[in-house]
């Protein structure tokens, strides 16, 4: 079974996240647009309590 290489966010790709979170989007769009799963963002999300942070 192939794994996927370990993904870090960027800075560059943390406002991205953001952006469409607030927009709407759901995690698992967002997530697919970095070919990632739902998991990955939710953590990033998570993180803060699902507010952005300055």
């Amino acid at each position: 079974m192939a794994y996927r290489t370990r993904l870090k966010y960027t800075d560059s790709m943390k406002p991205y996240i953001w952006d469409r979170y607030q927009q709407g989007d759901s995690i698992w769009s967002i997530a697919r647009s970095f070919d990632r799963p739902s998991s990955s963002i939710h953590k990033q999300i998570a993180l803060t309590g699902g507010i952005r942070p300055l």
